[in-house]
């Protein structure tokens, strides 16, 4: 069993599996990029989330779980029905409590159904509980009936975990005393919610139920962005389980999809397929790109058009071509979603989804003036500039933009041309001082070979990054 990079759950196995490793061709692909986990030894990450979640059960509130599609929600909900889950993080309430997942979008659609649900599965699960027959209820004595069920299962805890809640919250169907009444179930019985959105419960729900006090009683839990810890646990332990060095290329897959789980699922699904054909890592990050770009392509649109606002839309557009103008609280709303991290559009992708999208009439003629057409560049050789992260050889701009690590590396050779870089400087402009016991030669290495793969027009000898033996590194051209 396996789960996040604290190890709350685990037994962990980590190995940085070197590149000559061979996995058999049957070697399973442990990525889950279309369906949702269920399976807790699939589960990664989610620390904070977890503890902030069991820590309102405990305290009888309820939760609202709001993430765009695809970040991960019913994930989430699931494992949080897994009893090895909630021994762990509810020591104290989990066998006293009951914890039922109903996906909203598959139950019936009205009250009276949605009660029998719930009666209907904690009667299959935990049959010594109550003699209630869910076959009973009936619209005119719910209320009193859906009472007495939950008066007959104190002290135990009911913990209903909701999926896809707008659906019940949208639906006539559902009258205003619906929800009037769950409400005051929770206040009364041992009785908690757990209710997972897309946007915020009262911009999920129908404009005249929006004063309703029931969306009052929730306390909010965002799906965002993996721990910078809990990522390098997911690849080194997913590498390890399907024998693919996929760790050796880490940078890489923060490059196409940042901090963010789905996106991160799929981008290493497509290198450990590209590893299985081509028998190695190396150069298949082109590949890669483009396999991903074409399958993300969808989810980009959907979260361009459906999941951001119009504020966060022109905070982006303004990253993707170079401003730093971006407004402050899209900015960090941005960064609590996963889409920007440390200043910049966190997947290189999706920037150029951006880039590509009609701009928004107020930053149009700001747009116009940031972008690389605007000004052509006619200098020869390398280009680069630091603000927009853009980089030119010999006049063509460079797209797909270079990786993080990458550009670092470029930009140092850039600002000092005509001097040598040592590792001392490579390292601890690339990775950091704190990383100077750590990065080898090797590693060093790797990378200054596909940043030569990107910006070399040709073979050896090198014409841009030159190789001063026994002391580093130069930028020539």
């Amino acid at each position: 069993m396996s789960s996040s990079a604290s190890g709350q759950i685990a037994n962990h196995t980590v190995c940085d599996l070197a590149e000559s490793a061979n996995p058999p061709r049957d070697s399973l692909n442990p990525y889950r990029c279309s369906a949702a986990i269920r399976d807790v030894q699939d589960f990664y990450g989610r620390e904070y989330e977890l503890r902030r979640t069991f820590d309102a059960l405990r305290k009888w509130e309820c939760v609202n779980v709001v993430g765009e599609r695809r970040s991960g929600k019913t994930s989430f909900l699931r494992h949080l029905a897994h009893p090895e889950v909630q021994l762990y993080y509810d020591r104290g309430g989990a066998d006293s409590s009951l914890y039922v997942y109903l996906d909203a979008e598959v139950l019936p659609q009205n009250p009276c159904e949605f009660f029998r649900e719930i009666i209907t599965q904690v009667r299959a699960r935990w049959p010594e509980l109550s003699d209630f027959d869910p076959a009973t209820l009936d619209a005119e004595h719910c209320e009193r009936q859906v009472r007495q069920f939950l008066q007959g299962l104190t002290p135990r805890r009911l913990v209903l975990l909701m999926d896809e809640f707008e659906s019940i919250a949208t639906c006539s169907a559902f009258p205003l005393r619906f929800f009037e009444f769950l409400r005051g179930l929770s206040q009364t019985y041992n009785l908690s919610y757990v209710a997972a959105t897309c946007l915020d419960l009262k911009n999920s729900c129908s404009q005249e139920y929006c004063t309703s006090p029931f969306f009052n009683i929730f306390r909010p839990v965002t799906m965002g962005p993996f721990a910078p810890t809990e990522f390098e646990h997911f690849v080194r332990e997913t590498s390890s389980r399907c024998q693919v060095p996929i760790y050796q290329v880490r940078e890489e897959i923060l490059d196409l999809a940042g901090y963010r789980p789905y996106l991160d699922q799929m981008v290493c699904s497509h290198y450990f397929y590209a590893y299985l054909e081509k028998g190695s890592l190396e150069q298949t990050h082109e590949l890669v790109w483009q396999r991903f770009s074409e399958e993300a392509a969808p989810h980009f649109a959907s979260v361009w058009s459906t999941y951001l606002s119009h504020e966060e839309r022109r905070a982006l557009q303004l990253l993707a071509h170079g401003s730093q103008e971006a407004d402050a609280d899209s900015l960090r709303l941005l960064e609590k979603k996963g889409h920007v991290c440390d200043g910049h559009i966190a997947s290189a992708p999706f920037a150029v989804f951006i880039r590509r999208q009609d701009a928004l009439p107020e930053i149009r003629d700001q747009i116009q003036q940031l972008s690389p057409d605007a000004k052509p560049i006619t200098q020869p050789g390398i280009v680069v500039d630091q603000d927009s992260g853009h980089v030119h050889v010999e006049g063509e701009l460079l797209d797909p933009p270079l990786p993080e690590n990458q550009f670092k590396l470029l930009s140092l050779l850039y600002h000092k041309k005509g001097k040598i870089c040592d590792s001392y400087e490579v390292v601890s402009a690339v990775w950091g001082t704190e990383y100077l016991d750590e990065v080898d030669d090797q590693r060093i290495a790797q990378l200054f070979t596909r940043l030569r793969k990107r910006i070399e027009q040709g073979e050896r000898p090198w014409k841009y990054i030159i190789t001063v033996h026994g002391r580093g590194w130069t930028l020539g051209g």
